[in-house]
């Protein structure tokens, strides 16, 4: 044990340690057991929190995690016959959405939400197929600058004189002038801790001033669960949804409802949240 309360069991090299071996935090707040340079984490290891235990499997540098996720993705493999059904669906909540509420209408009337504003959809029908898709942990490069647009400029200098006297050609697709790199599934993390919680707006009336209000109400994750929220946690960078399926009671009914994915891992920084719109009809 060291002056600092923090345990290492493995082989040392002189007073420093360097080598490999189990590692215990001060307070035993994480353990980790691999590679040790000076002391630091460095090369393979396998980082365990006590708090939550997620785990990181990978390359460590300087003492830390050499690549960890800065985004969660929605990821859905979809059919071409899923595509064409939902294409069709989408343009049947367009025009429900173009149609005017009737006020005086006594039967529950549902809000259209604009599902447009929101990057991940779904649109799927009472009795159809279970939805299946994947939240990941990705690492996001930064965009950088497109190397063919800046050898077109240099082309398109060095042929200008030439070019002068000819006929104009039509231009060619204008090339981007950043590009941005494909996202990285980080499969060296696990037990990343997402919440899901699901959402609809509905009409309610206000029993104060009697006038027509929208609000936000809470729905289970899953019909069959009482609670409204579900606690989930990934493997290798993944978070797999499978056989979601949802059935018209006098209480649940179509409509657009947005779940929110939260990172809600308490020993690692959390990434942004995101939402998926799950647009259900008849």
């Amino acid at each position: 044990m060291g002056a600092n309360g923090d345990e290492y069991q493995g082989t040392l090299s002189k007073t420093a340690i360097t080598g490999a071996g189990k590692y215990v935090s001060e307070e035993k707040k994480f353990e980790y057991e691999g590679e040790l340079v000076d002391g630091l984490r460095e090369g393979k290891g396998r980082y365990v929190s006590t708090l939550d235990n997620y785990t990181y499997e990978g390359n460590f540098k300087a003492d830390t995690m050499e690549l960890l996720p800065n985004k969660l993705l929605f990821i859905r493999a979809m059919t071409e016959e899923q595509k064409k059904f939902e294409d069709g669906k989408a343009a049947e909540y367009a025009k429900k959405k173009k149609a005017k509420r009737d006020p005086k209408k006594k039967e529950k009337q549902q809000v259209m939400t604009d599902e447009e504003q929101f990057e991940n959809k779904v649109y799927w029908s009472f009795g159809g197929q279970p939805i299946e898709f994947n939240v990941e942990a990705m690492f996001q490069g930064e965009p950088y600058p497109n190397p063919a647009k800046e050898l077109k400029e240099e082309e398109k200098k060095e042929s200008k004189a030439k070019e002068k006297n000819k006929p104009k050609k039509k231009d060619a697709k204008e090339e981007p002038d950043m590009l941005t790199p494909d996202p990285i599934l980080v499969t060296a993390e696990s037990n990343r801790h997402l919440l899901f919680t699901m959402t609809k707006e509905e009409y309610h009336k206000n029993e104060e001033t009697d006038a027509e209000e929208i609000i936000e109400v809470s729905y289970p994750f899953r019909q069959a669960q009482t609670e409204p929220n579900e606690l989930m946690v990934t493997q290798n960078g993944i978070c797999e949804i499978k056989d979601l399926v949802f059935e018209k009671t006098e209480s649940f009914d179509e409509g657009c409802y947005v779940l929110t994915v939260t990172d809600a891992t308490q020993s690692q920084k959390p990434l942004d949240p995101i939402k998926i719109a799950i647009i259900i009809s008849s």
